[in-house]
C-alpha cells in the first residue's frame, strides 16, 4: 500500500476516533478532556494540510496516534479502582503520567527527524551530536505544549479531577 494511503487511513481513523471520543466527553461532562480532543482534532488537520512541508510519515503519525490514545485513556480508564494516570507502576517512584511522557517525547524525535532532515543544511544533518542536541531540544520544546495544555486545563476547567494536578 502506497505511504499517501496509509496516511489518508490513519488521518481518518484519528479524526473518526477523535469525534467519538469528543461525544463521550461531551456527555460525560468530562470537559478538560474534550479540550484535549479538540486539540488533537486541531492538530490532525493541521498535519493532513501541511503534510507535505512536515513530512510526517506512517510510522511517525502511527506514533502520534499512539501517543494521545495513551494520554487520553490515563485520564479515562481504571485499574483496580485507581485511574491510570494516577497508577504506580513503581509504587513512589514511576507513574503511569510519567510513563506516558517519557514515550511522547521519544516519538516526538522521530517526528522532528521527518521534518528537519528536509530542511537543515547538511552540515548540521552530518554532525551527529549537534543534531541530536536539536533534535532533543525541539521534541522537549513540543512536549512543553503537551504540559502547557495540561496545566491550563487544570486552571481554567478545574482539569486536576481528570489529568491530575500540574505537581504530577
Amino acid at each position: 500500500m502506497k505511504e499517501k494511503t496509509k496516511l489518508k487511513i490513519a488521518f481518518y481513523f484519528s479524526v473518526l476516533s477523535l469525534i467519538l471520543m469528543t461525544i463521550s466527553f461531551l456527555s460525560t461532562k468530562r470537559y478538560e478532556f474534550l479540550s484535549y480532543s479538540i486539540v488533537l482534532l486541531i492538530l490532525t488537520f493541521v498535519i493532513a494540510l501541511f503534510n507535505k512541508q512536515l513530512h510526517i510519515t506512517f510510522n511517525s503519525a502511527l506514533g502520534l496516534i499512539f501517543m494521545g490514545a495513551i494520554h487520553i485513556a490515563g485520564g479515562y480508564l481504571y485499574l483496580d479502582g485507581t485511574r491510570l494516570y494516577d497508577f504506580w507502576l513503581i509504587p513512589n517512584v514511576l507513574k503511569y503520567d510519567n510513563i506516558t511522557h517519557f514515550i511522547g517525547s521519544f516519538i516526538l524525535v522521530f517526528v522532528a527527524h521527518g521534518f528537519l532532515k528536509y530542511h537543515l543544511d547538511k552540515k548540521i544533518l552530518s554532525n551527529k551530536l549537534l543534531y541530536a542536541i536539536i533534535l532533543i531540544t525541539l521534541a522537549g520544546g513540543l512536549q512543553s505544549f503537551n504540559e502547557l495544555s495540561e496545566f491550563s486545563t487544570t486552571i481554567f476547567l478545574d482539569g486536576s479531577k481528570g489529568v491530575g494536578s500540574y505537581f504530577n
